[in-house]
């Protein structure tokens, strides 16, 4: 039988031809695919599975933006941050919700200690020369200390005359206010002086840190013009000594 194929050349053009027919495909598949790879056109919509991919074969980089939507993340996988330098440059995570060092119920705002009513001087009341709130509408004189250690005063006041003796005695019906009438922790560091209105007049009140006096300057303003009004609103110092009596 082969030996009658061999000496029929027809059936030896076809073979021939089928053979030329193979090998030429061959090559054109070749040609246009790389060794161990393959196209897309060659895989079924949907039939790569996980294990047909290689670790680590995936990058990010590979993934075109906004591509990955949550529903194709399973957060369960997900791993935990170490760390909030991983996630911010922070020192740890656990301090994500302080600020410099501090809790956010510490940057309260001002007034957030509360006004004490300021002790005025009675001095011989009703005989001698004493201090008095001014009537109009003003606030009750007082103080507070805010939580950057700023003592706010306010409040307008008055010397008024004894049953006995009128005001005018130096060293004396000066002091609007005596001995702690500011406790410790909320007076100066130093003497402090402060322009101050009275009788619509440029005046000056000092605050003394050794014994939390306030006092109104002899002749600026005049007794004259203490017995009109004097104005406390607006005087505001920094607490002293920091660190001590509640002074941040």
């Amino acid at each position: 039988m082969f030996a009658r194929f061999r000496k029929d050349p027809l059936i030896g053009n076809i073979l021939g031809l089928v053979a030329l027919f193979i090998a030429l495909g061959a090559g054109a598949y070749a040609a246009g695919l790389a060794p161990n790879s393959v196209k897309s056109k060659h895989i079924v919509n949907g039939q790569v599975k996980t294990p047909d991919i290689a670790d680590d074969a995936i990058k990010s980089t590979l993934v075109p933006n906004e591509e990955l939507i949550g529903e194709d993340i399973d957060e369960s996988t997900l791993g935990t941050v170490p760390n909030a330098t991983n996630a911010g440059n922070a020192a740890t995570a656990g301090d994500a919700g302080l600020l410099d060092g501090k809790d956010s119920t510490e940057f309260q705002g001002v007034g957030s200690d509360g006004w004490t009513n300021l002790q005025l001087n009675d001095g011989g009341f009703p005989i001698g020369c004493y201090w008095e709130n001014f009537p109009g509408g003003f606030g009750t004189p007082g103080y507070f200390r805010d939580r950057d250690g700023i003592v706010h005063l306010r409040g307008v006041v008055r010397a008024h005359d004894g049953s006995s003796i009128n005001c005018g005695t130096p060293s004396i019906d000066e002091i609007i206010a005596g001995n702690d009438a500011l406790p410790n922790g909320y007076r100066p560091e130093a003497r402090t002086l402060f322009t101050v209105s009275s009788n619509n007049k440029p005046a000056r009140v000092d605050i003394l840190p050794n014994t939390g006096q306030i006092r109104a300057e002899p002749n600026y303003p005049t007794y004259a013009d203490m017995e009109v009004w004097v104005s406390l609103d607006g005087i505001a110092f920094r607490c002293g000594p920091s660190g001590a009596n509640g002074c941040p």
